[in-house]
């Protein structure tokens, strides 16, 4: 499960690190007269860690919003294998039309068969079809 959280802090010191070491991912920040805004991905479990550590080093602290969206919970699903094979698909133009790169160039970038290669992202996409398809 993922949980997306928009938040506004006024800090004694940069947010960023104990962000991360959280596991948060940070999508958009908005910094400027001395105030930061972020928009955070991570695991909802992490989001009761997160404001209570965030309080210990802000002057000031606001949640906007925390939504919970399904279809992120496909990551939860994937195994690192399936998301570093994914990734590299989409980065790589492997799902675009026309391909910018097939599946023997992704194997041999992977190190593995083309077999394997497509075996993984069938998995992978079926995981991601699955979480969507159940988001409704």
């Amino acid at each position: 499960m993922r949980a997306t959280f928009t938040m506004e802090v006024k800090l004694r010191g940069g947010i960023l690190e104990r962000l991360l070491s959280l596991g948060a991912y940070y999508c958009v920040e908005n910094i400027s007269e001395g105030r930061e805004r972020w928009d955070v991905l991570l695991d909802s479990a992490k989001v009761r860690e997160v404001v209570p550590t965030i309080r210990t080093v802000a002057e000031e602290l606001r949640v906007f919003r925390r939504e919970f969206d399904p279809l992120l919970s496909a990551k939860g699903r994937l195994t690192s294998r399936e998301e570093e094979v994914l990734r590299l698909a989409v980065r790589r133009g492997y799902f675009e039309w026309p391909r910018e790169v097939g599946l023997a160039e992704l194997a041999s970038e992977l190190g593995v068969t083309r077999t394997a290669v497509l075996q993984i992202l069938r998995k992978a996409m079926k995981k991601v079809a699955e979480s969507y398809a159940e988001a409704f």
